[in-house]
């Protein structure tokens, strides 16, 4: 993701990761982990040689007790050739009343995102939205518009459009992606845990 310039926030990092990831996360399986971890260890980094595969199983995440999460790390080779993602958590998957449900998200909505990311290697935090705008929440126009404070690939917009504020969303980056960040491992795959905050 990139940081757009802003003269109050001039520290800011730039930062441009390419994401390539399905629009069609409507229909993922649900899996809000926040059960509590047995172990703060989850094993070692992987070391191994890789298989890519296409039909990847997104790692199980646990609420580190935090605000972050501990990622179990990939431990027998087999990571995503190509990216993917699940719903965690949304009010429609708990049974709230369509009702009483935050509108979908369209194309021109402002909305304010928070992630954090994981190496798969490791299951380490390597980028941390909260770190990246600690004033605010970042915020995109879905649909690529012009007036957000950071920029996502038209991947992500489509994947946010049709989801709801307070939905927490998964994603997985590919094994080996182009355009990651100098301090980010090329050899290695990542996952993501974003939440939509609330629409402007």
């Amino acid at each position: 993701m990139r940081t757009k310039s802003n003269p109050k926030h001039s520290s800011s990092y730039a930062l441009t990761i390419v994401l390539a990831m399905s629009a069609a996360i409507a229909g993922c399986s649900s899996d809000d982990s926040d059960q509590s971890s047995s172990s703060n260890a989850l094993g070692p980094a992987y070391t191994g040689e890789i298989t890519l595969t296409e039909e990847y199983v997104i790692p199980d995440i646990e609420s580190d007790g935090n605000g972050g999460y501990y990622v179990h790390a990939a431990k027998n080779g087999n990571f995503p050739a190509a990216p993917t993602a699940r719903i965690l958590h949304s009010d429609a998957l708990y049974g709230l009343d369509e009702s009483l449900q935050p509108e979908k998200l369209l194309k021109g909505d402002a909305v304010s995102i928070q992630w954090k990311m994981y190496g798969l290697r490791s299951g380490e935090l390597v980028e941390d939205s909260e770190t990246l705008f600690p004033e605010s929440a970042a915020v995109i126009v879905l649909g690529g518009g012009q007036g957000g404070t950071a920029e996502v690939p038209a991947a992500v917009h489509d994947a946010l459009l049709g989801q709801r504020v307070g939905d927490k969303i998964q994603v997985v980056f590919q094994y080996d992606m182009e355009g990651l960040p100098e301090y980010l491992e090329s050899d290695d795959a990542y996952t993501l845990v974003i939440e939509l905050l609330s629409k402007s």
